[in-house]
């Protein structure tokens, strides 16, 4: 199977027509019949007005209520606002003002329930603007659609198709994309097969909308059958409705199926665009496979295309993840040179970077650049900054960025407050770490199961294993269950106390809940049995722990070895001391005092 960007490369050096047309309409692909065709506005409403006032019946009425509101309903007289409004609405679309226009139904929508709004259209149109009741009626549809507002939409439509108003293809796309983005990818397939017997404008961009609505949801296949489908009606799909289709597979790392994609472009003579290209980038950096991406990205630029924003971004968070910020930072140059403003996810992401390295000034001096651009730094980026403080040891730099979030406005969440009490911790500023955990539950704030586990921490460093034990039982109070972090956390205090019948409950007790201990569990308690001398026990959890595949790190084996060393058994110290060097790990000062006070031993009582 060819790679990727070995088929971006064939597309840059091939020139590929582009196919005449691509955007077709159901009346251009398939005949309709009389009764499919385009409705023109009817009269009717102005009919059923006149009767209903020759009876002495409410405007309202003129029609079915709409949402089953009929007991609800207030005399138009009543609802001052929505009525003047609309009239001036009419005035505005009669002078083709359409944003205005917009804006002021957008404000009505969101503040009154449908049938107040329709009655006070109905009425308007019949006093003054009949022939502009449809239009108007079309604009509160789509004005629904761009809200989101699915229900109300859907009920405008079928209102609109009732009463024999025109339904615009612009405003039924608006509609797909409505139920698209509410995951509603049945309800917008319906829609569609409905557009099309109705003689409503029905083009590529109605079938990409739907065929992206399946593929956000990482429905494919259904995706494929719709495409198929809508095939037999004449509509061929184009580069935006393959470009879901790629951007679906390679979020998923299935770079093979982009691949199969990529050949059904080729074959239909259509050329990759710049999102083609960003889509895979992405998709390669998000897996880590920075070589593949760099490729692509050359191979977008032999096409003859400018990478856009998202690609260099895509790009320039990829190297920071593998700590190459030399490429990161050549590549924010880079898009600087050909005209592009690099947004907060880019500045981001070189931030987040460079504190992953420690270079919190180069950090400083992106946020400067940042600031000067007029782009304010948000809530992930202050989050990275004090993380790179605490990780430098420079608290009183992250306690300062604490002080400028509030003075922002900005919210500290669980995640903030965590960042800081454990770089207080570092430092053993236990007192400041827990008063400042007690702030944020003052705030409000909801610890997580890192913040208790944090918390449980700093007790045990204080060994306060009861209070450590309180807030480990207080978590699960709250429906928070311990993770293996915590309990190697309360292990840990445990046996550096001495009290290893609580250490290996606890550890009997992960088992019993299927927690897997890892190979800082195994140490906590290799130490504390080797500190308290009970050795035979911590070599069969030693044994233990490399039977189940766990390998030992430096901690672990200058834990045994020193144990051993204490109890004067110094050949299997040694035995131990080369296994650790044939797994390439190096012994610190430490352990070489351990082995020669060992040697020394042996010699002298040998």
């Amino acid at each position: 199977m060819a790679k990727l960007s070995e088929i971006f490369s064939n597309f840059a050096k091939t020139s590929i027509k582009k196919p005449q047309t691509l955007i077709l309409s159901a009346s251009k692909t398939k005949p309709i019949s009389n009764h499919q065709k385009q409705r023109k506005p009817t009269s009717r409403i102005n009919e059923h007005v006149s009767n209903y006032r020759n009876e002495g019946k409410p405007i309202y009425e003129i029609h079915e209520p709409i949402h089953n509101y009929e007991k609800e309903r207030k005399p138009i007289s009543q609802i001052h606002e929505p009525r003047a409004s609309c009239s001036l609405i009419y005035r505005l679309v009669e002078k083709r003002n359409f944003s205005p226009a917009m804006a002021s139904l957008k404000s009505l929508a969101l503040r009154y329930p449908l049938y107040v709004l329709m009655d006070c259209i109905v009425e308007e149109s019949s006093n003054k603007h009949p022939e502009l009741a449809g239009k108007v009626i079309d604009m509160l549809f789509r004005t629904y659609s761009n809200e989101n507002m699915i229900k109300e939409a859907r009920e405008t439509f079928d209102y609109m198709n009732k009463y024999g108003y025109n339904l615009d293809g612009r405003s039924c796309n608006s509609y797909l994309s409505a139920l698209r983005n509410s995951g509603e990818s049945s309800s917008a397939v319906e829609l569609f097969h409905r557009m099309f017997e109705l003689g409503i404008e029905t083009s590529v961009h109605s079938l990409s909308i739907v065929v992206d609505g399946f593929c956000r949801s990482g429905d494919i296949e259904s995706a494929k059958a719709f495409l198929l489908e809508s095939s037999h009606k004449g509509i061929k799909p184009n580069i935006y409705t393959y470009n879901s289709f790629i951007q679906a597979h390679v979020k998923n790392g299935d770079f093979e199926g982009a691949y199969t994609i990529l050949q059904s472009l080729e074959q239909e003579g259509i050329s990759p665009n710049v999102t083609t290209y960003t889509a895979i980038i992405n998709g390669y950096c998000k897996f880590g496979q920075l070589e593949e991406a760099e490729r692509v990205f050359r191979a977008m630029k032999e096409a003859g295309l400018v990478g856009d924003l998202h690609a260099y971004t895509s790009l320039i968070s990829g190297n920071c993840n593998v700590g190459n910020i030399k490429r990161a930072l050549s590549l924010h140059d880079e898009l600087m040179e050909i005209g592009l403003c690099p947004n907060v996810y880019t500045y981001g992401a070189l931030i987040s970077g460079l504190c992953k390295l420690g270079q919190m000034e180069a950090a400083n001096m992106i946020v400067t650049e940042m600031q000067s651009k007029g782009i304010d730094l948000n809530e992930v980026i202050f989050n990275t900054m004090m993380c790179g403080y605490c990780k430098k040891g420079m608290l009183d730099e992250a306690l300062e960025l604490q002080k400028v979030m509030e003075r922002k406005g900005l919210v500290l969440d669980a995640f903030s407050f965590n960042t800081i009490i454990s770089g207080l911790c570092k430092l053993n500023r236990f007192i400041e770490a827990k008063r400042l955990f007690g702030s944020m539950i003052n705030m409000g704030i909801s610890p997580n199961i890192v913040n208790f586990t944090t918390l449980i921490d700093i007790h045990c460093k204080c060994r306060e294993m009861d209070e450590a034990k309180r807030v480990f039982m207080e978590m699960e109070v709250k429906g928070l269950k311990p993770n293996t972090f915590t309990y190697n956390v309360m292990i840990d205090g445990y046996s550096k106390k001495g009290n290893l019948v609580a250490a290996n409950k606890l550890r009997e007790e992960m088992e019993e809940r299927e927690i897997t201990a890892d190979v800082y569990t195994y140490t906590s308690l290799i130490h504390g049995h080797c500190v308290h001398r009970k050795l035979e026990r911590a070599l069969k959890l030693f044994n233990e722990m490399k039977g189940k595949g766990l390998l030992p790190n430096i901690v672990t084996y200058t834990a045994i070895i020193s144990g051993l060393s204490r109890e004067e058994r110094s050949d299997e110290a040694f035995e131990l001391y080369d296994e650790m060097l044939k797994a390439g790990l190096i012994p610190d000062d430490a352990l070489y005092a351990s082995l020669v006070g060992s040697l020394h031993s042996s010699k002298l009582y040998g």
